[in-house]
């Protein structure tokens, strides 16, 4: 969906806050824009728009190029790589735009994280850190097939496998199998050796 006018701003702000549209005063919010994306690509996709009240009310912000570079920035810290559709929309009359950041459902590739975390949207409005397991060192989310290995925060405490021991005969185990390979003729020395 690519919003460029007004026009298209107005139809999204008209109705409430819901499970796919998020409004955010300035991108001094955009941390918590960000969270919300995420919670959108693991949903049904949705608009996060920048310039927006809570009521509804269009006031718009003024953009720079710092504030560009902060955006495309903010984007790369999704994992894996999620596709979101920025827009710029001017308001008439003033130097102002409205920030309109789309995402759109991508089932096959979830869960997405920000920051190393996953979010999820909950009864249209809050949005929650998704727990994750440490045992299987999977993710795990409500309503999903999906379970994607390694995919954590960094924040979650893992607990290391005990360290195996190595015991003498199973390295010349290996040992034999290996130069029974290159030296058959040797096959009865290193037979016996391992014995030992």
């Amino acid at each position: 969906m690519n919003i460029t006018n007004i026009d298209d701003i107005r139809k999204l702000a008209s109705g409430d806050e819901g499970g796919r549209t998020e409004y955010k005063l300035i991108t001094g919010q955009l941390e918590r824009g960000m969270e919300t994306l995420c919670a959108f690509l693991n949903g049904e996709g949705g608009t996060v728009l920048f310039g927006v009240a809570d009521n509804g009310k269009i006031t718009g912000q003024e953009v720079s190029d710092k504030t560009k570079r902060e955006i495309a920035e903010a984007i790369r810290l999704f994992e894996p790589f999620a596709t979101i559709t920025v827009s710029y929309a001017n308001i008439p009359d003033t130097d102002k735009q409205v920030i309109a950041l789309y995402a759109e459902e991508q089932r096959y590739m979830r869960p997405f994280t920000y920051k190393g975390r996953a979010y999820q949207r909950v009864n249209n409005q809050m949005k929650i850190p998704i727990a994750a397991t440490t045992e299987s060192r999977a993710v795990r989310m409500p309503n999903m097939k999906f379970n994607i290995p390694s995919r954590i925060s960094p924040a979650m405490p893992t607990a290391k496998p005990p360290a195996q021991r190595v015991m003498p005969h199973a390295a010349l185990t290996i040992a034999d199998n290996t130069l029974r390979i290159a030296f058959p003729m040797s096959f009865n020395v290193i037979l016996i050796s391992s014995n030992f």
